[in-house]
């Protein structure tokens, strides 16, 4: 494997980049595939994928160990695959993973509690368990690539960074200690983001799943198994929680990210389970305190209802079953309660800044996801002009959450990110459903405003939300006709020749021609009624 130094810039480039595909690349997705196997089938494949793992594993550290000895001066080896690392190489590994808990830490406008019990235990988990540390400079390495200007030094060491964390939760995967599920939770979680962060949503995704089994066995494992003929958990060590909550917030952290991926591909369920019974409304009403977990719960169990009867939502009235209306009306009744929660005077005005911002974020999501749920069974995208109120209340909050920050900190990073739901969706929902023109103009300023999270990026969305205002200028007597209204929109990373993320994306509008007869008729997948207008946007560092 040659790098080459000694030619112009250009040229430089081009043998790195294609360095990285030949020999990164190839091996990267032989390791993801053997991963893929593993979270697919962990007790199948533990013993077969984990050995040819291994023995690809040792091939690539191999290959590294050669390219390293043969050019010392220009790539310092990462310590998985160094006998003897340099102190430049700790010292870089060390702030880089300052800067991925500095950066999880003051998480824009998310919904996370001060002092959250997760960034605590990464902070423990970064100084025992190599791969959680692995994940955190991993982590902190995209970061830095994605706060300066991309070059081919910076692939490089992303791509060092993510082999020696995939190395260290191969490692982690072997081991069928219960204890190591919170270990393999969060290095997966780390990864998961890098990979999304990255532009690798595939990656991403497969790595969260591979999260929500950990956390599955952590939530099923008896009680008392992890303190018998095992070390002690992690928790154990630390006096301010106990595993129960440990474990209780971990799931918690594992619902806000599914909830995520619930939003950002609304075709697919989440991946957890439902918790939350629509039954229980009267629980809801009672509840004087913001109670996250069980507001966590309703919206995560409000998208998997919203797969299922989505399928009707292009069709009669008479073809959806009286058993989803219902069903709807019991979870827009327990949204109502839980706002009118969240709206309480005691809560407004409470003293603590933290509890402020987590009841406007949980406010602003409560009623983006009611908006949504209200009319997914209606096949007119002029219903959205019923909720101009509750769109601008969604302003309102974010206006001010962006305008008054409640961070103990003088000066934010800066880059942006956050692994919970915060803002963002009600954001971009209102920016691309609110057909009132001040309030969505408003809104897409506060896209423009709000960084990363989770899977969203701000200057797609952003983008994406001011052509879609563009495409729908056709305006009769103040009003926006249904015809001239954009249904839908999907975002596409488009891929190089190698299969990797190139830095554009492409979106696809979707309107459709005539609402009244595609829904007589009963087919919407007809092409007839649609028309598609895709564009490439270019993506700003």
């Amino acid at each position: 494997m040659e790098v080459f130094h000694d030619v112009d810039a250009a040229r430089g480039t081009q043998i790195n980049n294609a360095i990285i595909k030949l020999d990164g690349i190839r091996a990267q997705q032989t390791v993801d595939g053997a991963l893929q196997k593993l979270w697919d089938n962990p007790r199948r494949h533990r013993r077969t994928s984990a050995t040819s793992m291994a023995r690809r594993l040792d091939q690539l550290e191999a290959i590294w160990r050669a390219h390293i000895d043969k050019h010392p001066g220009c790539m310092n080896g990462p310590a998985s695959l160094s006998p003897s690392p340099t102190p430049t190489w700790r010292v870089k590994a060390a702030n880089l993973s300052s800067l991925c808990f500095e950066t999880l830490r003051h998480g824009f406008c998310s919904m996370k509690d001060d002092g959250a019990t997760w960034l605590r235990l990464i902070v423990q988990l970064s100084v025992t368990n190599a791969a959680v540390r692995a994940g955190m400079v991993l982590f902190g390495a995209v970061v830095q690539s994605a706060s300066a200007s991309f070059s081919c030094n910076s692939a490089h060491s992303i791509l060092r960074r993510r082999h020696a964390a995939l190395l260290a939760l191969q490692k982690e995967l072997r081991t069928t200690k219960t204890t190591s599920a919170a270990q393999v939770f969060i290095a997966s979680v780390l990864l998961a983001a890098s990979e999304a962060l990255c532009g690798d949503l595939a990656g991403g995704a497969l790595h969260l799943r591979g999260a929500f089994l950990a956390i599955g066995r952590i939530r099923a494992a008896p009680a008392t198994s992890s303190h018998q003929s095992s070390p002690a958990p992690v928790s154990s060590t630390m006096s301010s929680f106990s595993p129960a909550s440990e474990c209780e917030n971990l799931h918690a952290l594992a619902l806000s990210m599914d909830i995520h991926t619930a939003w950002f591909r609304l075709s697919q369920p989440p991946d957890l389970d439902p918790t939350f019974c629509p039954g229980a409304v009267q629980l809801m009403g009672t509840c004087k305190t913001t109670d996250k977990m069980a507001i966590l719960q309703l919206l995560h169990s409000c998208y998997h209802f919203a797969y299922r009867v989505s399928p009707f939502k292009y069709m009669s009235a008479a073809y959806a079953p009286a058993a989803l209306v219902e069903e709807q009306c019991r979870y827009l009744a327990a949204l109502r309660s839980a706002l009118a929660s969240l709206r309480s005077s005691d809560l407004m005005h409470t003293k603590r800044a933290g509890d402020i911002q987590k009841n406007l974020v949980l406010r602003a999501q409560c009623l983006s996801t009611f908006i949504y749920l209200s009319t997914i069974l209606v096949p007119y995208e002029v219903a959205y002009d019923v909720y101009n109120t509750e769109f601008a209340d969604i302003v309102q909050a974010c206006e001010l959450l962006t305008r008054h920050p409640v961070n103990e900190v003088s000066v934010r990073p800066a880059f942006q990110y956050s692994l919970e739901p915060g803002i963002f969706q009600p954001c971009y929902l209102t920016a691309m459903k609110c057909r009132s023109l001040p309030i969505r103009q408003r809104a897409i300023t506060l896209l423009s405003q709000l960084g990363c999270e989770g899977p969203w990026k701000s200057p797609q969305s952003t983008a994406v939300a001011r052509r879609a205002l563009q495409l729908e200028q056709i305006v009769v007597d103040g009003f926006v006709p249904e015809r001239a209204r954009i249904h839908g929109c999907s975002t596409f990373t488009l891929q190089l020749s190698d299969g990797t993320a190139s830095r554009s994306f492409r979106a696809e509008f979707a309107f459709c021609n005539d609402v009244d007869r595609m829904v007589a008729d009963g087919d919407p997948d007809d092409p007839r009624y649609w028309t598609m207008i895709s564009e490439d946007f270019d993506i700003v560092p």
